[in-house]
């Protein structure tokens, strides 16, 4: 439920830097702008894929959106891209996120048994950011995976959208496309809705989720009609590019201050 996410939460709305952790450039600005407006609560969200190393028996974690869904680089071209500055990894992250930042972190693909992958995740997870993140992924199969491992861990399913007593969503898994019941994602914490130019889809959804008593995260603030209304609905955070929170951050003190 919503108490299991980080206190600060509770508290305040948070500013989430989309894809704050995926790229060196985004992660620099992500910290700037947390600088510059301390006053706010900011979270870092990232793209989490994984790959197996033979050298060293165990999994190595690095920030990536994938393409086209399914894409998994290989160490090599993580070792390339990362020099670039294109990715991170989970160990850049550690070092380089303020300490008071919470993260969500979004889990896409990756090679390698995933049982044992988020066994090893989960531990470094929780001895480098216990109580400042959570995870969020279109996978109900990654979410029931980490449930069952660790239910401590605040869990948010992102979604397409939720229509009526379903929610619909795209994962990089087979089938693509799936739709679930509400009734049978009980045990979820959170959800993230995307925000399309349906107010009145977004608000529907939204009263389920808190009457439920869930967090709602909403995706795709891009406009200053969008913030509001996201405000409006109660939201304990929204998605932002980075680049954006500048101009919105009259409107998140004001609501804050209020």
């Amino acid at each position: 439920m919503i108490a299991k996410f980080p206190e600060p939460l509770l508290e305040q709305f948070g500013i989430i830097h989309h894809k704050a952790l995926n790229t060196r450039k985004n992660l620099k600005k992500a910290v700037d702008v947390a600088a510059q407006y301390g006053d706010q609560l900011h979270i870092f969200e990232g793209d989490l894929c994984w790959y197996f190393n033979e050298a060293t028996g165990k999994f190595d974690f690095y920030f990536f959106h994938p393409n086209i869904g399914f894409d998994r680089l290989s160490a090599k071209k993580v070792a390339k891209y990362r020099k670039s500055g294109a990715v991170i990894t989970l160990e850049d992250a550690i070092s380089a996120v303020p300490e008071k930042v919470l993260l969500i972190i979004e889990l896409k693909v990756g090679t390698g048994d995933l049982s044992k992958c988020f066994d090893q995740l989960i531990v470094e997870l929780q001895a480098n950011f216990s109580g400042r993140f959570w995870i969020d992924t279109f996978s109900k199969s990654q979410l029931e995976m980490i449930y069952a491992k660790d239910k401590s861990i605040p869990l948010s399913i992102h979604t397409e959208r939720i229509i009526g007593n379903r929610l619909l969503t795209v994962v990089p898994e087979w089938p693509t496309f799936y739709t679930t019941k509400l009734c049978d994602l009980a045990w979820l914490d959170g959800f993230s809705i995307r925000h399309w130019d349906n107010f009145s889809s977004i608000t529907h959804a939204s009263k389920y989720v808190k009457r439920h008593n869930k967090a709602l995260f909403v995706s795709r603030i891009f406009t200053k009609k969008r913030l509001k209304h996201c405000l409006a609905l109660g939201a304990q955070a929204g998605y932002f590019e980075t680049k954006d929170i500048q101009k919105f951050i009259p409107i998140i003190q004001a609501h804050t201050n209020a």
